[in-house]
C-alpha cells in the first residue's frame, strides 16, 4: 500500500514531504490536534538551547544541545546519529525527536578515537545536517547477563539447575563462549567455562553466581546472580502400621496403589 503524503503546505505553497501519520491526513509536524504538545516542547526546547555537549564518562551520557530555525516557521524534527569511524558509517540513536537536546547514553554506542555526531533537521520539505568535529569516546568492557535461576530465588533441595550466560559488548557485539567463566561460591563450589554451567548435587545453603566476560581488548565485565538451596525436610506425619498388608494410609505415597501381599 502507498504511503499517504502529509496535505500541509509551507507559506511559500510547497507541499510537506513527510508521511502522513495513521488516521490523519497530516505528518507529525502538522497534524493539528497535537499544536499543544509541540508548543510545550518548543517551549521546553529552547530553554536548554544555550547547553553544549557535554560527555561524562563515569554516567556514561553524552549531553548534547543544538540550535535551529525555520524561515517558516514550521516545527522542526530531528534525528541524531552517531558514528564511530569518522563519519563513514553512522548508528541512529534518536528519531523524529523535537526537543534541541537531548541526553544519550554511550552505554551501547562503540568506543573510538574518531567519534562524531550529527544533527538531521527537517520540517518535512527540506532537511539540513549539522555534524560535530571528531571526539574520543573511551571503549566499554563488556555486559554478561545471567539467567537460569532468578535472585534470591529459593530452590528445592536436589533440583536440577543449570545457569545460562551471555555477554554484550558495544564494540564486538554477542561474545563467544570461549570468553565466558562462571564461579559459583557457597557450601558447593563450582567453577567452568562457556554458555551453560550445570549444577548437580548443591548442598543446601546460600550461593552467589558470577559470570565473567573478557572482550578483545582484555577488558572484563561481571554479572552476579545469588539464589539459596534449601535444606532437605521430612515432614511430620503418624507412623505406618506394619500390619502385612501395606493398607495403611502411611503407605500412600510410596506408589504402591493398592494392598499387597506379603510372601513368607
Amino acid at each position: 500500500m502507498a504511503t499517504r503524503r502529509c496535505t500541509a503546505k509551507s507559506k511559500s505553497g510547497k507541499r510537506c514531504k513527510a508521511a502522513a501519520i495513521q488516521g490523519s491526513d497530516y505528518c507529525f509536524a502538522h497534524e493539528p490536534t497535537l499544536a499543544a504538545k509541540r508548543a510545550e516542547w518548543r517551549r521546553k526546547g529552547g530553554q536548554q538551547s544555550g547547553r553544549r555537549a557535554v560527555l561524562d564518562e563515569a554516567a556514561q551520557t553524552l549531553d548534547l544541545s543544538w540550535s535551529s530555525d525555520d524561515a517558516d516557521d514550521d516545527l522542526l524534527i530531528f534525528v541524531v546519529q552517531y558514528s564511530a569511524d569518522d563519519g563513514a558509517t553512522w548508528h541512529t540513536v534518536l528519531f523524529q525527536y523535537p526537543w534541541l537536546d537531548a541526553r544519550i547514553s554511550t552505554r551501547l554506542l562503540p568506543g573510538s578515537t574518531s567519534a562524531r555526531l550529527r544533527v538531521l533537521a527537517t520540517d518535512g520539505a527540506n532537511t539540513t545536517i549539522a555534524t560535530s568535529d571528531p571526539f574520543t569516546l573511551a571503549k566499554h568492557a563488556p555486559e554478561p547477563q545471567i539467567g537460569g535461576v532468578n535472585e534470591g530465588e529459593r530452590l528445592a533441595f536436589g533440583q536440577r539447575v543449570d545457569l545460562q550466560g551471555l555477554a554484550l559488548d558495544a564494540e564486538e557485539g554477542s561474545l563467544p563462549d570461549s570468553s565466558l567463566s562462571w564461579t559459583v561460591s557457597g557450601p558447593s563450589p563450582v567453577t567452568g567455562s562457556g554458555s551453560l554451567l550445570p549444577l548437580p548435587d548443591l548442598s543446601p545453603g546460600p550461593y552467589t553466581a558470577t559470570l565473567s566476560a573478557t572482550d578483545g581488548d582484555e577488558q572484563v565485565g561481571t554479572a552476579t546472580r545469588q539464589f539459596e538451596v534449601s535444606a532437605l525436610t521430612v515432614p511430620d506425619a503418624a507412623a505406618p502400621v506394619l500390619d502385612g498388608t501395606c493398607s495403611d494410609a502411611g503407605y500412600a505415597d510410596s506408589g504402591g496403589g493398592g494392598t499387597h501381599d506379603v510372601v513368607e
